[in-house]
């Protein structure tokens, strides 16, 4: 249902889809050809559901429109609970599962993952379609969100899910900081606990 009021609503009242850019799909498509299932939900579930989370609480807070507001709304509902299942599932089986050579290749697999999409979240493709020069947008947008944070604080819930399952490790803690997502690292997950509730009923 949510899937068909999202199409309509773009379909009938915007009349204008981006597909997904080249880089972005490649990343989808070797997250889904990877044979291991906690790989998949580590990529999947946590890192890019959790930065869906954080960049459709960005639009629901500036959104004008009511009707793309309620949207949201529920977009934001739906991705809580796939990022909320995908760390619980991995919080205990990665703290009993995993050898340490295991667990150091999750860990950098989900840096590399947060450190390429940390510059991917420019619409490149939206740009080019309303005329304007990318270059210069992509090098406004750059000056703002490194002024505002916007940018960064999409990864504010990813950080610290991955701190929550266990591979934000001693190691790991300074190739954050140094792409600035170590702040994030304390961040509350309600998620968790909205989810932890339901599955008790």
């Amino acid at each position: 249902m949510l899937k068909f009021l999202r199409n309509h609503y773009l379909n009938e009242k915007v009349e204008k889809t981006y597909e997904l850019s080249d880089t972005t799909r490649g990343i989808f498509e070797a997250v889904l050809s990877e044979s291991r299932w906690d790989i998949k939900y580590l990529c999947l579930q946590v890192i890019l559901e959790g930065l869906a989370m954080g960049l459709f609480t960005r639009m629901y807070q500036s959104a004008i429109d009511p009707l793309l507001k309620d949207l949201l709304h529920f977009v934001r509902q739906d991705e809580a609970r796939h990022f909320a299942f995908g760390v619980l599932s991995l919080r205990d089986y990665y703290a009993t599962e995993l050898t340490e050579a295991e667990r150091r290749e999750r860990e950098d697999v989900a840096y590399e993952l947060c450190a390429t999409m940390r510059g991917r979240t420019y619409p490149k493709e939206a740009w080019e379609a309303m005329g304007l020069p990318v270059d210069g947008c992509r090098r406004a947008m750059a000056e703002a969100a490194r002024r505002s944070q916007l940018q960064l604080s999409s990864f504010n819930r990813v950080t610290s899910a991955l701190k929550t399952i266990g591979l934000l490790s001693d190691r790991m803690r300074p190739h954050y900081a140094d792409i600035s997502l170590l702040k994030y690292e304390n961040e509350e997950l309600e998620e968790l606990r909205t989810v932890g509730e339901v599955a008790a009923v």
